[in-house]
């Protein structure tokens, strides 16, 4: 055998051996099998991907892998899930190491189909209800992207499938609408009197919907994410009296619906991203996973209320293309004002409004122009980007005692704002991303939010006094030149004026506490001096300016503990006040020094005479 046949024949060699030790590792563990509570047991084959469940009542134990059944993965991929007769229902969670891509079969023992059971079944494309299941929690199939279709047994007396959707029995309510259904356009049946919440959500097919006219209840976030959607009839419904967003504790953990928690300075203020309401934050205490608007992230180019609508919830259109809205003759909730994620106040800051109607009837609210305000004018509710109204400056007259969240978010129809009286409260995002370029307020300003002039093009910013606190990020790189604290002014919070060229601060004497960088890329500023400064939060990557502050502050970096490596870099840049005890001793040292001088003469010419 010639050495080109040799090698033709090792080299095949080689490759048989790399299919055979490579092929059976799967093949050692064909079944797997363990215990999923007192009741009940998992059993799993890998070359079939079949899972099957066994035992009776409800399974509250999650199907739990011990052990890997290959040398590649520790999942289980499932393409078949298979529950036996006795088991009754599952509880939320028990797939946890299931990897699922296919065929559910359920028994007719099952009777409960609980909210969180597809949470990890997510791939299923069909679902058959069998006949005993009288309880459907919602939302059952919230994220089942590929479901295009759900059926129900004949015999079953409490749900119905109508192409598709699900129904209760007497087709009373719209239970869910499939997310993978290609329909561009559902007309709802007349009898539907209330749709659950996320029963259309995250459709992307859906263009058109018609809901019947008597529809009393629309759950929470119905229309969530349909992207395509640009129709509803809801200026049609007459007996409509609120619209929610859903809300839950439920810990979904997909997308948008993840909680955000914001840095906190020294003195535990939330610090500002912009992303979200009142502050961009989660608050502890009232911590949501979610809050999704029936509306947000549609394709709806405008909205108009029914006369029938009390209330919509903050959430209800982020995120959606809305730009022409109207208020209907019955509204009394609140507009970018009231609690964080609120059911009865809506937020409308977040869109790109360019026109706005007002019913007429309306007892809550007036519109002058393109402003809307509260019936007694004492809250400046939105302003909108109309340019029939386009002005060098408005003037806000003395009633007007709050500017809401966001009320001038983005707007660049005006140059100037005058507020003729004082003001208790600039909210929230109130002037942020806006166009401004003065701001003058006549008399005092007790309060501003978070990030309310961020991102602006206010240059010129005046008050008569009042504010003791400027929030975290009040005018993060804002075009901002000058600002007077006017000796009031205690506490500053983190990045309150970063990457702002100032070029002039006053009135700094009152300061005790300076969040993190707050004057952090502030080129323009030579010295800042906080003489009764008590705490500050410097970072010394982007400080620019010296600062001359206590001896005794308590001042923090963001890399403690290795100062004496920044040492050279800080040397400079923070120059500490003695204390007066120190000071005294300084100015006794200094006395002397300067008695020495004057004898100096003196004592040179004894010297010289001697």
């Amino acid at each position: 055998m010639g050495k080109r046949k040799i090698y033709w024949v090792f080299l095949l060699f080689i490759c048989l051996a790399s299919v055979w030790f490579a092929a059976p590792k799967e093949a050692s563990a064909k079944t797997g099998r363990g215990p999923c509570g007192s009741n009940a047991s998992w059993k799993y084959d890998t070359k079939t991907k079949q899972l099957d469940l066994f035992g009776h009542g409800v399974v509250k134990k999650a199907v739990h892998i011990k052990k890997r059944m290959n040398l590649k993965r520790k999942d289980f991929y499932v393409e078949k899930l298979v529950i036996h007769e006795g088991i009754t229902s599952v509880e939320n969670h028990i797939f946890k190491n299931v990897r699922f891509w296919g065929e559910i079969s359920l028994p007719h023992s099952f009777r409960k189909i609980p909210a969180g059971m597809f949470r990890d079944l997510d791939l299923i494309k069909r679902l058959f209800i069998p006949e005993n299941v009288s309880v459907v929690e919602e939302p059952a199939f919230w994220r089942c992207h590929l479901l295009r279709e759900v059926s129900v047994s004949q015999r079953n007396r409490h749900y119905c499938s109508v192409d598709g959707a699900l129904y209760t029995k007497d087709m009373s309510k719209l239970v869910y609408y499939p997310q993978a259904k290609e329909s561009a356009f559902y007309n709802i049946p007349d009898s539907v009197d209330e749709i659950a919440p996320l029963a259309f959500a995250e459709n992307s097919y859906l263009k058109r919907v018609k809901i019947p006219a008597g529809l009393q209840e629309l759950g929470g976030g119905a229309f969530y994410g349909c992207i395509s959607l640009e129709s509803v009839n809801i200026s049609e419904l007459y007996k409509l009296i609120r619209i929610k967003d859903f809300q839950s504790d439920f810990s979904f953990s997909y997308g948008r619906m993840a909680a955000t928690v914001g840095q906190r300075n020294e003195g535990g203020e939330p610090g500002y991203n912009g992303a979200l309401n009142e502050g961009g934050y989660w608050n502890s205490s009232t911590e949501k996973y979610g809050s999704l608007g029936t509306f947000a992230y549609t394709h709806l180019s405008s909205f108009s209320m029914p006369d029938s609508l009390q209330y919509i919830a903050s959430e209800t259109f982020r995120g959606s293309a809305i730009e022409k809205f109207t208020i209907g003759r019955n509204f009394i909730g609140g507009i970018n004002f009231g609690r964080e994620f609120a059911q009865n106040s809506v937020n409308l800051y977040y869109l790109d409004l360019r026109r706005l109607s007002l019913s007429s009837g309306n007892k809550k609210y007036i519109l002058e122009g393109n402003i809307l305000y509260t019936k007694d004018k004492k809250i400046l509710c939105q302003a909108v980007s109309d340019k029939r109204y386009r002005k060098d400056t408005l003037v806000i007259k003395k009633k007007t005692r709050k500017i809401a969240r966001g009320a001038f978010r983005n707007i660049s129809i005006y140059k100037n704002i005058v507020v003729e009286g004082d003001l208790d409260r600039i909210a929230v995002s109130a002037f942020a991303y806006s166009k401004i370029q003065s701001f003058r307020v006549k008399g005092a300003v007790r309060e501003v939010g978070m990030g309310a002039f961020m991102w602006s093009r206010v240059q010129r910013w005046e008050y008569g006094g009042g504010l003791t606190r400027v929030p975290a990020n009040t005018f993060a790189y804002s075009d901002l030149k000058r600002f007077d604290f006017h000796s009031e002014v205690e506490r500053i919070g983190n990045e309150a004026f970063i990457g702002v060229d100032l070029m002039e601060v006053s009135g700094t004497d009152s300061v005790k506490k300076l969040g993190h960088d707050v004057f952090g890329e502030c080129n323009f500023l030579a010295e800042l001096e906080f003489v009764n400064l008590e705490s500050a939060g410097i970072d010394v990557c982007d400080i620019h300016t010296k600062l001359i502050v206590p001896e005794t502050a308590a001042v923090s970096f963001p890399f403690n503990g290795h100062e004496s490596k920044l040492r050279d870099w800080i040397a400079g840049r923070i120059i500490f006040i003695p204390s007066g005890e120190t000071a005294g001793k300084c100015q006794e040292a200094a006395s002397l020094f300067l008695l020495g001088l004057s004898y100096a003469p003196f004592m040179l010419q004894m010297c010289l005479q001697l």
